[in-house]
C-alpha cells in the first residue's frame, strides 16, 4: 500500500473517480477571478506539461504559474 494513492491521502477513494473523469480544459475554462497555479518542479502526480497546457488555455482577468 505504500505506492497507492490511499497511502498519500485518505480521501483518494472518494476523489479519485471524480478526478479521473474531470477534464479541466473542458469543465473549467474560464475564471472571473485571478488564477495562480503553484506546482512542484518534481511533481510525480501531475506532469508539468499538462499544467502548462491547462494554464495556457485558461481565460481569467490575470493568471500566473509558479514552479517551486
Amino acid at each position: 500500500m505504500i505506492n497507492s494513492p490511499e497511502s498519500y491521502y485518505p480521501a483518494a477513494k472518494i476523489l479519485q473517480p471524480t478526478a479521473i473523469d474531470m477534464n479541466l480544459m473542458r469543465d473549467i475554462p474560464e475564471f472571473k477571478v485571478p488564477v495562480y497555479i503553484l506546482q512542484g518542479d518534481n511533481d510525480h502526480f501531475t506532469e508539468t506539461s499538462f499544467t502548462k497546457m491547462y494554464f495556457d488555455s485558461i481565460r481569467a482577468p490575470s493568471k500566473k504559474k509558479v514552479f517551486i
